[in-house]
């Protein structure tokens, strides 16, 4: 969303885009408000391009877990490649996208290398010296708002969630699948049924009991 703004608020107009494309990979897993969040910055563009093409797709990792008949290893993702990264790449060469523009921020340097060494010229990292922060609040001058989840603190004031994706993911902690527990118990209640209907688990220790229990919670 803080790239999508950039282009609007600190690009030319002649020399934005003329056509713009969206896309957008929505998961019933994401926090509460995501949706509408997307939402927001679609109507935000509409207002500053010329041309703007949108596309949101509805998935499901617990479905897609309960078709595959197995919670996969956290080394592997064939729910992102097959829910996320094949329909996009179909998308923009159906489309004949000739530039696609990545929000990566500072904190992201690895997984830029990784990218652009394979992608070349065909993406575009502009707001790559931006932190997370900047991003937080430049969008939430120009948008108004941000999803809870990234609000979401612990006492040292670090981000209880670094990033705005599944809750639960296959690749989590312990500690991270307990917070999502704690905070989005209907998420984990979900990844639990999934869990016992595939004879799987969730994270990274297959010997983790009640792992979506927070011992905070425990406590109060």
């Amino acid at each position: 969303m803080a790239l999508l703004c950039w282009l609007g608020e600190e690009v030319p107009e002649d020399k934005k885009p003329s056509e713009l494309h969206l896309y957008y990979s929505h998961f019933v897993e994401h926090s509460p408000d995501t949706h509408q969040f997307v939402i927001d910055g679609i109507m935000y563009a509409n207002k500053k391009f010329r041309q703007v093409n949108s596309k949101i797709t509805w998935n499901s990792v617990n479905g897609y877990f309960s078709r595959k008949g197995y919670i996969p290893h956290p080394s592997r993702s064939p729910c992102s490649v097959d829910l996320k990264v094949l329909p996009s790449r179909q998308y923009f060469d159906d489309c004949n996208i000739d530039i696609e523009l990545v929000g990566f921020v500072n904190s992201d340097v690895r997984r830029y290398r990784k990218l652009d060494s394979r992608r070349g010229d065909l993406m575009s990292f502009p707001i790559l010296e931006w932190s997370k922060q900047d991003c937080l609040d430049f969008v939430k001058n120009i948008i108004g708002w941000y999803p809870a989840i990234y609000d979401l603190k612990d006492e040292c004031g670090k981000d209880l969630f670094s990033h705005n994706n599944c809750l639960p993911c296959k690749n989590m902690h312990p500690k991270q699948l307990a917070l999502v527990g704690r905070y989005y118990p209907q998420h984990a209640k979900a990844a639990e049924e999934t869990a016992k209907k595939v004879g799987g688990y969730w994270g990274r220790d297959a010997d983790m009991p009640d792992i979506f229990k927070c011992d905070v919670c425990e406590r109060m």
